[in-house]
């Protein structure tokens, strides 16, 4: 990261703050088998591989070197001239001709070589707030794709659990119709709901190696190098106001970057200003008179005469694009006010949610199930009941998922938005 970045960017990236002090581990042993992933390792990796933000760290070093080149003086112009050689008579050719050397220096009135610097200056600046917000959006990203592989993980082991579970069954059911306590048809229904189970993890499998391949690109890398993702998936805290929010919403990068714009945009009204005024050029030199074999000092002085050209109408339009800027602030502040709301809804719905199915509905459907299979094993419940305990039971842990990967996935977002991470160890508890 260059200099310029440090100085005009004293935002900490909310999952950045502490990975330059830490040492992250490779998600290999040094026997070359692959290692579990950890959220931390992600955004290491994406900060340290992905192409983009080498790209755009790469721009902002070229125009650094533009606003150097800005600042350079115009080079000096040296012209050479022969007067009135060829002439008839006497004296011909160059021995009547006069030489004459001189150097021209443009001069730029009206501060307009510091004025250019300056806005190639802000050019850059504002290529670091880029920068700044495409490596928020890229950590996002590889926070929202670890976020989907770790939910297909646990889906995976949800259709593993469903899949054992019908093994079991099938081997109570087969049992039964031996011991002719069931019909043949109760054994078809345990193999066909083994046989859907089946195919369903195979399914889930396929999903969760897509959301690996998603993963390793979202870090910049071709190829999966990790074994599996680790994290508290199943961990949700309350939720704080969405105030709280609000107040650090300035923070994001989209809307800090707007008095930088504000800035450039003068700077470059000033420039358009500037550069309606003449620019002065002198001219010295000498002359030489071949047949009089005399020497003579000559100097001039260059102005052109601002009579069409006062670049009037770009200077308006510099005035025009200054305006809008408090508009295109405006505009991004509701972009971004309304994007978080959407964001918190959603997060308040994913803890509410999960809440609710973890203290009410799943403990309700695990005993519905106990209760079918003591039945079932006692004669007085079909198997059908059975299959629509089971059924309801794991219908119940996919939607527990669901809500935990909609929290998950929201509070990333609210984190992008932020430009940090957000702390719900508070209160609002339901």
């Amino acid at each position: 990261m260059t200099s310029h970045i440090l100085q005009i960017l004293p935002l900490s990236l909310f999952f950045c703050a502490n990975l330059a002090k830490q040492s992250i581990p490779c998600p290999f042993s040094r026997e070359g088998t692959m290692k579990p992933l950890t959220l931390e390792q992600t955004w290491a990796y994406a900060l340290e591989h992905h192409p983009a933000l080498q790209a755009l760290d790469l721009e902002i070093s070229s125009l650094e070197a533009h606003a150097r080149q800005a600042g350079l003086l115009p080079n000096p112009e040296i012209h050479l001239e022969i007067e009135e050689f060829g002439r008839q008579g006497r004296l011909s050719d160059l021995d009547s001709a006069e030489t004459g050397l001189q150097i021209h220096q443009r001069f730029q009135l009206g501060g307009k070589r510091a004025k250019r610097q300056r806005l190639a200056s802000l050019d850059a600046r504002l290529a670091g707030w880029d920068l700044e917000s495409a490596r928020l959006d890229i950590l996002a990203d590889a926070h929202k794709a670890f976020i989907r592989a770790l939910a297909s993980q646990e889906r995976e082991s949800l259709r593993r659990e469903i899949v054992h579970l019908h093994e079991t069954a099938l081997e109570i059911v087969s049992r039964r119709v031996a011991a002719g306590k069931d019909t043949s048809l109760q054994n078809d229904m345990a193999r066909v709901a083994l046989s859907a189970a089946s195919i369903a993890l195979e399914r889930t499998s396929r999903e969760k190696m897509a959301n690996y391949i998603h993963l390793a690109s979202s870090m910049g890398l071709g190829s999966v190098f990790f074994s599996k993702v680790v994290g508290h998936f199943d961990t949700v805290d309350p939720i704080p106001e969405i105030t709280s929010f609000l107040d650090t919403l300035e923070q994001n990068p989209n809307l800090a970057r707007w008095d930088t714009e504000a800035e450039h945009r003068r700077a470059a009204a000033d420039l358009a200003k500037a550069s309606g005024q003449p620019d002065l050029t002198l001219a010295g030199g000498l002359s030489y008179l071949h047949d009089g074999q005399e020497i003579a000092f000559k100097i001039g002085v260059g102005l052109p005469l601002p009579v069409f050209d006062r670049n009037q109408w770009e200077s308006l339009g510099t005035h025009h694009r200054l305006a809008s800027v408090e508009a295109r602030r405006m505009s991004a502040q509701l972009e971004a006010r309304a994007s978080l709301e959407i964001m918190h809804q959603k997060l308040w719905d994913g803890y509410t949610t999960t809440y609710s199915i973890q203290h009410e509905v799943l403990p309700i459907a695990q005993r519905a199930l106990e209760i079918a299979n003591q039945g079932y094993r006692e004669g007085k419940f079909g198997y059908w009941m059975v299959l629509e305990a089971q059924r309801t039971l794991f219908q119940a842990k996919e939607d527990h998922l669901t809500s935990l990967e909609t929290y998950h996935l929201a509070h990333a977002e609210i984190a992008r938005l932020l430009g940090r991470n957000i702390d719900t160890h508070t209160h609002n508890s339901p």
